[in-house]
């Protein structure tokens, strides 16, 4: 006989320790997509006599490959080359300009379908040039300070930076003599760092210092709040209610410890420790008073003995999810959640809530709900985690605590035979599913809002308002998603209550919830003011979707809702069914909010999927006999069946390796001071990765319309001007297509290019041009 709840500690420790080990390993299971690739390394703005350029061919193949190149001057081919390609080549060619007419011509380079250009003026002399040179000025942080003079201005031409014998990024100076301030990658320990011009370069070492935890910190964190939680503080609740309040308890106390450090600058380690332990020691002292602990004892043999299979299915999808699912996709960057994660490093850089967000609309305020960026902040710097091991430790506890919220919610509900099975049935909504898999914010924000609900349903308010109000400080949505989904399921608990009676209990959990949230938003209310929202009915809170959104959300759900519908309707022909109140009820709200998420705002699909999710658990409930364990392996079939579909589909849903391949090359081959105008839709990928400033991006809330005007408008009309109205140097655009809509962007006719700028890079889905200046 063991604890039931020193069991579920150890088993959460092994599953958050397990999920940090194998996210060493993710993607190594993925389908390697072969991907090639052409960018101008360099070439002469003007020529005399020759004219040159370098070029970098780019391949990742699982077999040899050879390329042809075709190189066009003025239109008119004069030279072709094949040779093998390799998995990065620097390749220099001449081309011989002494015949043409002084003035502007173009080169132009084919490979296949791929094309790359560049303009160069030809002049009957060169000037003579000095031998450049470069001089570090120093290193704060991150930044390199550096100049350089004496600089070719007839080419464009890289200076290098090397860290620790690694070339971090290139630059390329538009004048001849040019102060620069770069972004470094630094590692632990001593940094040499070294600038490269031709015939010149400057030395300097630098020692970085990151002062955080380690995983054994984080098991100390974890072991204690559990315990002291499900031990104390907790102790009289049943499991459901106590291992769910543990959760939410442990992730608020760090949104809240990072909240009340962040307004001060003081979101470092030693801070958040020293908090943490001084509000965990207080906690423990007035608990000390509380009465006798409430045993609740398990025989693993007993249960091993007895186990069912709804439990063996539960236990073996998310464990699968939480650790292995990362092995076989692609990657775990989407177009969006990438946003989030750069929320938490701009956080943790500036030792709470900056003041201005530089990389987006070239600078702005920083307006985003920063209640998830505490918590993975102060999990990153107790753990000594970051990158994929971080968002590892994050998805593995998101998804732990929507299971747990979850049961606690479908247990509130009278739930019984069908109570393992909402967890699973609610995970194979698409939007849900990814939110486990790819998105803990919005997977912690879900599992909040779970726990409100339940909460409020067990008349646990003041438990409920603390859980809605963390809930709002990480996804401020989740105010309407409850007010639409307490009335529903206050309805469905108690058929006795009134409507006046449910309508103030809504009114009080929200109020009270509301006022615990309002000094949390202050700080982005005095800076910003009322929130707003630009292009709402494309990229906000308004989208609709028509039709389509019955399969494209609720994804496999939905097909299981039109399968119990048939079988309901099966059975009650039969006489061995009725239509009771809760699935009237459930039916009818289904229906509505289906067709306000169809035209109004697809948004509401979270709401769809718990209704739909305990439609489906209602009707198991109204017709347990029917239940068998052939349905129950049935239905683990279909699950399993869908996370097949899910690995599939990531191909198309994450990050596609061709845009991937293009953020690394403007991240190396550019500065960082320099500013990028790109589709929109590419926004947070280039700052997260490449940490470059764009025009515009998706992040809708608080932001400028009128550069995301121009930056389509550039994209469909090459207003050249906007380019030198906001100092642009880079257009990262998708070769065949704009996306100005969520869906049913249709493809370009031809190539989307830019003839009066240099087009350095492309691949077969992305090409980059550059504003070439001269001084």
């Amino acid at each position: 006989m063991v604890r039931r709840e020193t069991l579920f500690i150890s088993i959460v420790l092994l599953l958050l320790f397990a999920s940090i080990f194998v996210s060493k390993y993710w993607h190594i299971f993925a389908y390697k997509k072969n991907l090639f690739s052409l960018a101008l390394y360099s070439f002469d703005k003007k020529a005399d006599k020759r004219v040159c350029f370098g070029l970098l061919v780019q391949a990742r193949s699982q077999q040899e490959r050879y390329a042809e190149l075709r190189i066009y001057l003025d239109g008119k081919e004069i030279l072709k080359d094949r040779f093998k390609v390799k998995p990065e080549d620097r390749r220099n060619y001449c081309i011989e300009v002494s015949e043409l007419q002084e003035g502007k011509h173009k080169v132009e380079i084919l490979s296949g379908e791929l094309k790359l250009f560049f303009n160069f003026e030809k002049v009957s002399k060169l000037e003579k040039e000095e031998i450049p040179k470069v001089k570090i000025v120093g290193i704060k942080d991150r930044s390199l300070k550096f100049q350089v003079s004496n600089f070719p201005k007839n080419k464009f031409l890289p200076v290098e930076i090397w860290v620790n014998n690694k070339l971090d990024h290139v630059v390329y100076p538009e004048k001849e003599k040019q102060l620069f301030i770069e972004r470094i990658e630094l590692n632990e320990g001593v940094n040499e760092v070294i600038v490269k011009v031709p015939g010149s370069e400057d030395r300097i070492t630098k020692t970085y210092v990151k002062l955080n935890g380690g995983t054994i910190g984080l098991l100390i964190l974890v072991l204690g709040v559990m315990a002291f939680s499900l031990y104390t503080l907790f102790s009289k609740y049943d499991f459901y209610l106590k291992a769910t309040l543990a959760f939410a308890f442990f992730l608020g106390l760090l949104a809240l410890i990072g909240f009340v450090l962040g307004l001060f600058k003081l979101f470092t380690y030693q801070n958040i420790l020293f908090t943490y332990a001084i509000i965990f020691l207080a906690f423990f002292a007035c608990s000390l008073r509380k009465g006798k602990f409430k045993e609740g004892r398990i025989s693993i043999r007993k249960w091993l003995s007895e186990i069912r299979i709804e439990e063996l299915t539960l236990i073996f999808f998310f464990g699968f999810v939480v650790i292995f699912f990362g092995l076989f996709i692609p990657s775990h960057e989407t177009y969006f959640n990438i946003f989030y994660e750069r929320g938490t490093k701009e956080v943790l850089a500036n030792h709470g809530m900056p003041e201005v967000d530089e990389l987006s609309y070239l600078g702005r305020a920083f307006t985003f709900i920063p209640g998830y960026f505490y918590i993975e902040g102060s999990l990153s710097l107790l753990a000594g985690l970051e990158g994929l091991q971080l968002l590892a430790l994050m998805c593995c506890t998101g998804a732990l605590f929507m299971l747990l919220a979850s049961l606690l919610l479908a247990n509130t509900l009278g739930l019984k035979r069908s109570l393992l099975f909402f967890p699973l049935v609610l995970s194979t909504s698409t939007f849900v599913f990814s939110t486990i898999t790819l998105t803990p914010r919005h997977c912690i924000a879900l599992a909040f809002l779970l726990t409100a609900l339940a909460l409020a349903l067990k008349r646990m308010r003041y438990k409920a308002m603390f859980a809605l109000a963390i809930g709002l400080f990480i996804q401020i949505p989740l105010l309407i998603f409850f007010l639409i989904l307490f009335p529903i399921l206050a309805k469905l608990k108690n058929p006795k209550s009134s409507l006046t009676e449910i309508a103030k209990e809504t009114a009080i959990v929200t109020f009270g919830s509301v006022m615990l949230f309002c000094p949390l938003y202050a700080p982005i209310f005095l800076r910003a003011g009322f929130p707003y929202q630009i292009l709402s009915q494309q990229w906000g809170y308004l989208i609709g979707m028509g039709p389509l959104v019955l399969l494209a959300d609720p994804g496999i759900l939905f097909f299981l809702f039109l399968f119990f519908l048939i079988f309901e309707s099966k059975l009650i022909l039969q006489n061995r069914a009725v239509i009771n109140r809760e699935k009237k009820l459930l039916f009818c709200s289904i229906v509505a909010v289906l067709l306000l998420q169809s035209f109004l705002s697809s948004r509401l699909s979270l709401i769809s999927a718990v209704l739909l999710a305990l439609f489906i658990c209602y009707s198991l409930e109204s017709y347990k006999k029917e239940v068998s364990e052939l349905f129950s392996l049935m239905f683990s079939f279909v699950l399993f069946i869908g996370l097949y579909l899910a690995i599939t589909l990531s191909y198309g849903y994450t990050v596609a390796p061709e845009v991937d391949s293009a953020i690394e090359f403007l991240k190396q081959y550019s500065s960082s001071s320099e500013n990028v105008l790109a589709d929109p839709y590419f926004g947070h990928l280039i700052a997260y990765k490449a940490e470059r400033k764009t025009l515009a991006d998706l992040m809708v809330e608080y932001a400028d319309e009128k550069k995301i005007e121009d930056a389509y408008r550039f994209l469909k009309e090459k207003d050249y001007l906007i380019l030198e109205r906001y100092n642009i140097s880079l257009v990262f655009n998708e070769r065949f297509l704009i996306n100005e809509k969520v869906i049913d962007n249709k493809p370009l006719a031809e190539e989307l290019e830019f003839e009066e700028l240099a087009k350095i890079f492309v691949n077969d889905k992305i090409a980059i041009h550059r504003v070439i200046r001269n001084s």
